[in-house]
């Protein structure tokens, strides 16, 4: 075999396994686009509940909506709504995920936005993402979730 052949042949080749890479590339990106990470975290949340890695206060409805939050607590809940401390629950999400070797592709406020539009995350009035509840005495700002879908995750 001439030397201009093994040239050609060798271009071939590796025009073949750079379109395989740009290939494998792109279905890995329309892969994680396509992941439903609104129903990830809410899954994810609901499994690190059930084994007592994250917990979440009842709130009993009152003048102060007395609550008592442990370690792991990451929010409250009442007999409509689960309230999320948001930074730590998405904190704890995505490390419990990263063990798995997976994690959050979109950062905190675009997850937010997905969440609204399926339907779990329920904004204030106004339309802020975070509502304003008085637990202890005290107003915070939570992010409030359908308990029912939440819980249920359909």
């Amino acid at each position: 075999m001439s030397e201009e052949n093994k040239n050609v042949r060798c271009d071939l080749y590796r025009k073949i396994f750079n379109s395989a890479i740009e290939k494998s590339v792109n279905l890995q990106e329309e892969e994680l686009h396509s992941k439903d990470e609104a129903k990830l975290f809410v899954d994810t949340i609901n499994v690190m509940r059930a084994s007592n890695k994250v917990s979440l206060s009842e709130i009993q409805e009152g003048k102060k909506n007395i609550a008592s939050c442990s370690n792991n607590c990451i929010g409250y809940y009442d007999g409509i709504y689960i309230y999320l401390i948001w930074e730590a629950a998405y904190a704890k999400a995505n490390e419990f995920l990263r063990k798995a070797d997976d994690g959050f592709s979109l950062p905190k406020r675009e997850l937010e936005t997905k969440l609204i539009k399926k339907g779990y995350l329920i904004p204030a009035k106004d339309g802020r993402h975070k509502v304003k509840k008085t637990i202890n005495g005290s107003r915070s700002g939570l992010m409030r979730f359908d308990r029912k879908k939440f819980e249920n995750n359909k």
